[in-house]
């Protein structure tokens, strides 16, 4: 059979919030199977036979049948390319420690156009993985040498570079389990919690946590390890622009403990003045004077 050419990559964007596939993070891709769109799976001399001795997991993906050996069995059955690639990106990820189980794949108004969609927690990784998968599954389909533990382990080695330290992915894991929606600020262990429209002006957006721990921290981990930093959102605002009340001396939302007695500013106490005093204002000038004139009569600028 005559080499086949490449799928195009035709876009690649991160959606890093709810989408129109979930309201996690993924990876979408712009696919051009060109003339692979000819060439289903099962019209591939040896491709099933030279994915599943390269990915023998492949075997646990329950794809649309919705049992273990589905995505076999639509392999057998004839699917095209672009499916294909969705889950050989899906098994490099698990084999490299950050396990996936979110992908689709769906047509397009264009003839061999496929828009296709995997679960991606950090974009650099995703993108890695993509990269290695475009690369098998081609090897694949033009029966040509590959060798899959060396792309394992290029992904192994973005996730290490790329993944929180331990203590702020179970802080970040936690949340997920909550459904609390969560977006990296930086290459390091800046991780923000929740999502909001306007920050507030007082804190800018991001209130930040665990700050007076960040010496435990240090201590607790080793030397080459950031500390964990995760910022959270303030409260949204009320409809309207209106804040809760807060009162002077208590937490907002709640009466003093004293009743209504919220602690004032006293005023400072005076000190008796005295005649040189008499008079005198914040400004240093004696009161009831006219402009430019001193208290003994002389003029404050004589000419």
């Amino acid at each position: 059979m005559a080499k086949l050419n490449d799928i195009q990559l035709l876009r690649i964007n991160y959606l890093r919030g709810p989408n129109i596939w979930t309201y996690r993070p993924v990876l979408e891709v712009w696919l051009d199977l060109g003339e692979l769109e000819d060439y289903p799976s099962h019209t591939i001399p040896g491709f099933t036979a030279r994915l599943t001795q390269w990915l023998p997991a492949l075997i646990e993906h329950h794809c649309g049948v919705g049992e273990r050996g589905g995505f076999l069995q639509r392999l057998e059955e004839g699917t095209w390319c672009g499916h294909v690639l969705e889950h050989i990106v899906i098994e490099l990820l698990n084999l490299a420690g950050m396990p996936t189980g979110f992908g689709q794949t769906r047509s397009t108004s264009q003839r061999g156009v496929y828009r296709m969609v995997f679960r991606a927690r950090d974009e650099q990784v995703a993108r890695v993985a993509l990269a290695q998968g475009h690369a098998l599954i081609m090897a694949a389909i033009n029966d040509e040498p590959f060798d899959v533990k060396a792309a394992v382990a290029r992904v192994r080695t973005e996730v290490d570079d790329q993944y929180l330290g331990p203590s702020t992915a179970c802080i970040v894991t936690a949340a997920t389990d909550r459904g609390i929606p969560h977006i990296r600020l930086n290459d390091g262990n800046l991780v923000q919690l929740g999502l909001r429209r306007q920050p507030a002006p007082h804190l800018d957006g991001r209130d930040r946590i665990h700050q007076r721990h960040r010496r435990r921290h240090r201590q607790r981990q080793g030397p080459d390890q950031e500390p964990a930093q995760v910022v959270r959102c303030a409260h949204p605002r009320r409809p309207g622009g209106q804040q809760p009340r807060r009162s002077l001396g208590s937490r907002a939302g709640h009466r003093p403990a004293r009743g209504g007695q919220a602690l004032r500013r006293q005023p400072r106490p005076r000190r008796d003045a005295g005649p040189a005093q008499e008079g005198r204002h914040r400004g240093g000038l004696p009161r009831g004077l006219p402009r430019g004139q001193r208290r003994d009569g002389r003029a404050l600028h004589p000419r």
